[in-house]
């Protein structure tokens, strides 16, 4: 009798946030109705009849009277799958419905009208362009400024919604997200192979993720020699790169196995050697502390909490930017 080996352990399968699978549907929503009441909410006598959705949020005021609280009563309170049943029957974009509205609250009629997928992709386009407008391909090679966006928008979060969030970007503004972001991100290598990393979007699933005992008996032995590549990651020149890829193809579940075992081995948690020991590492650090919070729901909130602090005070943005938090799942 041949010597048993185990099925090679596959890629996590994809999972979705509300509103990222691809197919889904609003069961039981008839959006015609509430379509009606915004249209006449936001009530624009001067909007062109093409509007450059990069360039929505730096257009000129016209002549808009808009009824916020007729908005509130009924986009907040929509899901996911009902704003994209709503979409359709706007009869235009929300980048022109909105366009005319006050700063203030144009960015979250856009995000509410959009769902949180688009927003997404809308969010990553103001990034990787010149206040709202776009910047051309041969001027890409810059130093990227909005580095958190990229950390709201794509970091800690579900494998399907990032294929999701490529797809909607490449559907609205016609160019390869993972082209565009490393080009961004060319003076920032580690930054770069980190979010390439996230793009690519392979993701390795934990012990408990898998049922075969050989299976878990690899992916254990897998995870211990992570945790022992990360220790010795930071001794010596710091290997940032080895951070970034088990970080970034760990699924949550593993990553905090990973994360265990770390503790385990070390006798000190994998969030504090990360803060304390990759100092000189500054910017790529925090991002790495952003998927670490991740894990642990009271670290989460407040992570998010600080975050959304940070944007009321500016979190050196221009004041036109938005205040994604709000509209990240």
């Amino acid at each position: 009798m041949g010597q048993y080996h185990p099925p090679p352990i596959q890629p996590k399968a994809p999972e979705f946030s509300k509103g990222y699978a691809p197919g889904e549907v609003a069961v039981g929503y008839d959006p015609t109705t509430d379509a009606g009441v915004i249209k006449k909410a936001i009530r624009t006598s001067s909007v062109p009849p093409t509007v450059d959705p990069s360039n929505a949020l730096t257009q000129p005021p016209g002549d808009t009277k808009m009824d916020l609280d007729a908005l509130l009563k009924i986009l907040p309170k929509l899901t996911p799958l009902q704003v994209e049943a709503l979409k359709p029957h706007l009869g235009t974009t929300p980048q022109d419905l909105a366009r005319a509205t006050d700063d203030v609250v144009k960015i979250g009629v856009i995000g509410l009208l959009m769902g949180p997928k688009d927003f997404d992709a809308f969010m990553l386009h103001y990034a990787l362009s010149d206040n709202g407008k776009p910047k051309p391909k041969s001027k890409l090679n810059f130093t990227f400024k909005d580095t958190w966006i990229l950390s709201l928008v794509l970091l800690d979060r579900k494998s399907g919604d990032i294929e999701a969030i490529k797809d909607s970007y490449r559907r609205r503004y016609g160019d390869n997200l993972l082209h565009l972001i490393k080009e961004a991100l060319r003076k920032e290598p580690l930054l770069g192979n980190l979010y390439m990393n996230v793009l690519e979007n392979r993701v390795n699933p934990g012990v408990s993720e898998v049922d075969d005992p050989a299976a878990k008996n690899a992916l254990q032995t897998a995870i211990d020699k992570d945790a022992d590549e990360l220790f010795t990651a930071t001794v010596g020149t710091i290997e940032g790169n080895k951070f970034a890829w088990i970080f970034t193809t760990s699924s949550r579940q593993r990553l905090k196995e990973v994360a265990e075992a770390y503790k385990k081995r070390q006798g000190v948690a994998l969030l504090e050697a990360v803060t304390k020991k990759l100092k000189k590492l500054d910017e790529f650090k925090d991002e790495l502390s952003y998927i670490l919070m991740g894990l642990d729901d009271d670290l989460r909130a407040k992570r998010d909490a600080q975050l959304l602090e940070n944007t009321m005070k500016g979190f050196g943005t221009p004041p036109i930017l938005p205040k994604p938090r709000f509209f990240s799942p």
